[in-house]
């Protein structure tokens, strides 16, 4: 039990319109607030100044008798004129030229038959109103000329004043119709609708809807407790004193549970927990085991193999932090390329051989994890998948390992291995007729110490690269480029600052990874401090580092630019021996870079680590001679549609919630229509409503019927629908329904009293209850129908 004091507190600040009103800017402010993360050049400062005016505004405005088509025009009108002055910073111009009018206007009181005037002050304030008017419309101007064709710039000035104009109206809009039609659901739509379009666009971590989430949900709970107060009163049905104050701490734990419940759901591995669970039980199953079999039931034990302890790598080539010569000239392997290379093309040529072992998805702030694996086991010589990929070339290279080795490597896309392999799979490849998924690699391994190995190795020129759309499949939208949880905001800044005005992502990537190559490798490093984000501590505090160091920025800054990308740690190409053909790979060679994927191509590697050698790339696709393997079909239509549309069931299901959704706001706001009728207006389009609806259940109506005469027609009509179900107590209620509205409807034609405003709150509860039981009727009325 609260105390004494603080009840008497709630229920003295629970006055509803100002409680909600208090509501609604938390709502506004989280919108402002996550729109100046999301959207570079914007200040929270003045986007909430801007919004907190225009909730006021017409806040105030819905209290009185104005017209909302008269209101309309006044507060866009009252918007466009303030956003200009704050856009242009017109303020102190007018400052100081009402300044300057008020000294002039002060002389001639003072003397007016023989004013000494100074108009100096006046023209100077004239001619800096002037020039900044002047100013901001040329900005305006070249943003508007960069737009008409069609080479869009950047530009402060234009930014402010279009997310400005979204933010006021926003705000105006849930004011308005919050304080004047008591919809909380409506009032805050579009404003919830443009943070979630900005968050969707730049792919940052959805968190940022978390304050949204909390006082909406709030906010709409209130205000059907105070919709329902009001409705008490009016009726004069007594309740509770103590209900409001009950009500809102329910509502406040109701809605504390569901943010946190928001908020930590999303980073809980549902296959971890079972993991774990498994481990703490694993003895009493043992144990067990007998008993259970007995039912048909049998025990297994997952297991990732030797993939477990490589699923948290932390950075993975910390080994390489202090390690003397020795370590790196440690020989691990020697690799061999056989059939595959393009005619014309040696293997001592500059070609983009990595020899990959690992992939990560999860960056932490100090390393990597990787999510989920599971492990399956291929036969010597079958293939894991066969994709066609444009840009790709397949190659053969012959591994022999110095000592055993828990992975298998080998460049670029794995296709088969002549050894019997296993492979962890954060999610295993399919392919079907229309489209196909190449999978989500984590890992290979093999016990052979030599082994052929075929893959897909990316020789992809700019020219494609930049021509790739940024249209991306559903698994790489989930797990490659969402900013991770807790980058520093000087890292996304920097990172934004670099990409300024370019908007290809093979372009972008470039800049990112040009930029990098700028700091200095080294392997003497101090230790990571505690609490420190790894990327803005390389970024701006040491500025050197090793692969791990240049790989894991490269990653961030390129999913802050909305890229998607990953970590891949493995081994650089080595040295080539030209004696024997062959390339040596040393503990020295031992790398972690970063790969980005292009829509139509795959991953795709960079090199932002300053001490190796930047990839070579084509401006225009290569073309060599005679027959090669060299892969150039595209993915067939459905397969370039797969990334838009997706599988039929996640298509479906889409389609299903957006119907939902899409229903749920008509029933919002066909309601707020129907609160704007008069009482009588209200009855005579309920009628309409329900005459229809009855037509198309096949009552009958003839031109001399009263009314009642149609009501009982439809009355009789659902008896003949439901046959023996009459007595069930929907359709009974659903017969006086009828007869109710009907009721009103003559009430409000016929009688001389005509209907109350209390009569509107009626009516909507029996078209509530009506509506969705005359939309199900007709399932069974054209059943019969069919029927007979």
């Amino acid at each position: 039990m609260l105390p004494e004091l603080t009840v008497r507190l709630i229920r003295k600040i629970a006055v509803p319109s100002v409680f909600i009103f208090w509501l609604l800017v938390g709502v506004i402010s989280s919108v402002t607030y996550g729109l100046s993360l999301l959207i570079r050049g914007l200040s929270f400062d003045i986007l909430f100044g801007l919004s907190f005016v225009g909730l006021a505004v017409s806040w105030w405005l819905a209290r009185t008798r104005l017209k909302t088509w008269l209101a309309a025009p006044m507060l866009l009108f009252a918007g466009v004129g303030l956003i200009y002055l704050i856009v242009g910073k017109l303020f102190t111009p007018i400052v100081n030229l009402g300044h300057a009018l008020w000294q002039i206007g002060w002389i001639y009181l003072q003397d007016p038959k023989n004013p000494v005037v100074d108009f100096t002050a006046l023209q100077l304030s004239l001619t800096e109103f002037t020039q900044r008017v002047n100013l901001t419309g040329a900005e305006l101007n070249d943003w508007l000329g960069s737009l008409s064709t069609a080479t869009p710039i950047f530009h402060a000035t234009a930014v402010l004043l279009v997310w400005g104009s979204a933010v006021w109206l926003v705000s105006v809009w849930a004011g308005w119709v919050q304080r004047r039609y008591k919809n909380a659901l409506l009032s805050i739509l579009p404003g919830s609708i443009l943070l979630i379009a900005a968050q969707g666009y730049t792919y940052v971590e959805p968190t940022i809807l978390i304050p949204l989430l909390f006082f909406a949900l709030l906010l709409m709970a209130l205000t059907w407790l105070n919709t329902n107060e009001t409705r008490w009163k009016s009726h004069k049905i007594d309740y509770p004193d103590d209900v409001r104050l009950d009500s809102i701490v329910a509502f406040v734990g109701i809605a504390v549970f569901l943010v946190v419940v928001a908020f930590f759901l999303p980073r809980i591995s549902i296959r971890r927990v079972v993991e774990m669970v498994r481990q703490l039980t694993n003895p009493q199953i043992e144990q067990a085991a007998p008993f259970i079999e007995s039912f048909g039931l049998q025990v297994n034990q997952p297991s990732v193999g030797r993939f477990g302890s490589m699923l948290d790598a932390g950075l993975p080539r910390d080994h390489l932090v202090g390690a003397g010569p020795e370590l790196s000239e440690q020989i691990v392997m020697s690799v061999q390329i056989g059939a595959g290379l393009p005619p014309g093309v040696e293997a001592d040529d500059t070609i983009p051989l990595y020899w990959r072992g690992l992939t990560y998805d999860l960056y932490n702030g100090t390393g990597w994890d990787s999510s989920d694996v599971t492990l399956h086991h291929y036969r010597a010589d079958q293939q894991v998948g066969l994709f066609v990929r444009p840009g790709y070339w397949i190659i053969e290279q012959d591994v022999r390992f110095i000592d055993e080795s828990p992975l298998l490597f080998a460049a670029g896309d794995l296709i088969t291995v002549d050894e019997n392999y296993q492979v962890a799979w954060r999610s295993q490849p399919w392919r079907s007729e229309i489209e196909q998924f190449p999978g989500d690699f984590f890992g290979a391994s093999t016990d052979a110490l030599t082994y052929r190995a075929q893959s897909f190795v990316p020789v992809v020129d700019e020219t494609t690269l930049r021509a790739s759309p940024r249209l991306y499949p559903d698994w790489v939208l989930e797990n490659y480029i969402l900013v991770p949880f807790g980058v520093p905001q000087r890292v996304i800044n920097l990172t934004n600052q670099l990409i300024a005005g370019v908007s290809n992502p093979y372009d972008r990537a470039r800049l990112i990874e040009q930029y990098l190559r700028q700091f200095d490798y080294t392997t003497d490093l101090p230790p990571l401090p505690p609490n420190r984000d790894l990327v803005d501590y390389f970024l701006f505090d040491i500025r050197k580092g090793y692969c791990d160091y240049f790989a894991t920025a490269m990653v961030v800054m390129a999913r802050v630019a909305g890229l998607p990308s990953r970590l891949v740690v493995g081994y650089a190409r080595g040295t080539y021996d030209a004696a024997n053909d062959r390339y040596v790979v040393s503990e020295a060679n031992a790398h972690s870079w970063p790969e980005i994927y292009f829509s139509g191509i795959g991953w795709v590697p960079f090199e932002p680590t300053s001490a190796f050698q930047e990839i070579a790339r084509s401006e225009f696709p290569l073309q060599f001679p005679g027959d090669a393997t060299y892969v150039i079909e595209a993915e067939s239509l459905m397969g370039g549609l797969k990334p838009l549309f997706g599988s039929w069931p996640l298509t479906f299901g889409a389609a299903a919630l957006g119907l939902i959704w899409g229903w749920m706001v008509w029933i919002t706001l066909d309601e707020w229509l129907l609160r704007r009728l008069a009482p009588a207006g209200m009855a005579t389009r309920l009628y309409k409503r329900l005459y229809r609806h009855g037509r198309r259940l096949g009552a009958p109506a003839r031109k001399q019927d009263t009314p009642h005469d149609f009501a009982n027609a439809l009355r009789r009509q659902f008896a003949a629908i439901y046959g023996k179900s009459i007595r069930h107590k929907s359709v009974l209620q659903t017969r006086r329904d009828i007869l109710d509205l009907t009721n009103v409807y003559t009430r409000a034609q016929f009688s001389a009293q005509g209907l109350l405003d209390e009569d509107k709150a009626h009516m909507l509860a029996v078209w509530q209850r009506l509506r969705p039981r005359l939309l199900w009727a007709r399932g069974p009325y054209w059943l019969k129908k069919f029927r007979k």
